[in-house]
């Protein structure tokens, strides 16, 4: 089976080196159970030295990785460096995963396995994160935020943010430029796929927030809030309506 892992990355110069150890050691251990990976990191607008330090890695790990770079000029939002990759990989297995070292390695190699056994070309396999040790009022937020998606669309997940995602890339590139090109990408993504009517699937995967750095939403909890959930609403609406 082929896979491609897309991973957007932004300003994630500190964690270069360890995503590229992450990403050489999973092709590996995933190369012996005949599950053949590419890497699509995603350059999604970095004003930081993260793809200088990666250029000078590339001879002793990205060869073997064979990691293609796609660069986006403009950092939009996570979900339009998602949605980059997601044009390039049509009809392909795909699986999205973050670029900040937030899940293991056996986790992430499990979650592939589990997805290349299954032969329904219908699933969405991805992570629930029940092992996590970011901020309480984060995980409470979390929880509120899935059953708020799961209320407005109908679908049906305990965790709607939680990576990786594994499914097979069967979007139309128009049905693409229906997703949220913000932090409501994962929101959008499951709405889209249920309307195709796609399955999903959760399997339990371990979360460890990075200590070194904040959160995109740090400081401004009520105001991101209210745009997520007004990004929620109208790109339901217009998956709804264009579908």
């Amino acid at each position: 089976m082929n896979i491609s892992v897309l991973v957007p990355c932004y300003n994630e110069s500190a964690r270069i080196l360890q995503l590229v150890e992450l990403l050489h050691n999973l092709k590996l251990i995933l190369g012996k159970d005949d599950i053949c990976l590419e890497f699509l990191l995603v350059n999604n607008g970095c004003t930081d030295d993260t793809f200088e330090k990666f250029s000078s890695l590339e001879s002793k790990h990205a060869n073997c990785c064979q990691i293609q770079i796609l660069r986006v000029d403009e950092n939009i939002g996570y979900g339009f460096g998602v949605k980059t990759a997601l044009h390039q990989t049509l009809g392909k297995k795909v699986c999205i995963l973050p670029a900040d070292g937030k899940y293991e390695l056996l986790d992430i190699y499990s979650l592939l396995s589990m997805y290349a056994t299954s032969r329904n070309e219908g699933l969405l396999l991805k992570g629930l994160r029940f092992d996590r040790n970011d901020p309480k009022l984060i995980q409470l937020l979390s929880f509120f935020y899935s059953k708020l998606v799961n209320l407005l669309t109908g679908i049906r997940v305990k965790d709607v943010n939680g990576l990786p995602k594994v499914f097979r890339n069967s979007f139309e590139s128009a049905e693409i430029d229906l997703l949220s090109n913000t932090a409501c990408l994962d929101a959008t993504l499951l709405y889209l796929w249920s309307r195709k009517g796609g399955s999903f699937q959760e399997r339990a995967i371990t979360f460890t927030q990075n200590n070194d750095g904040k959160a995109s939403w740090s400081g401004k909890r009520t105001i991101t809030a209210i745009k997520m959930f007004r990004e929620l609403v109208m790109s339901s609406r217009r998956i709804r309506f264009n579908l």
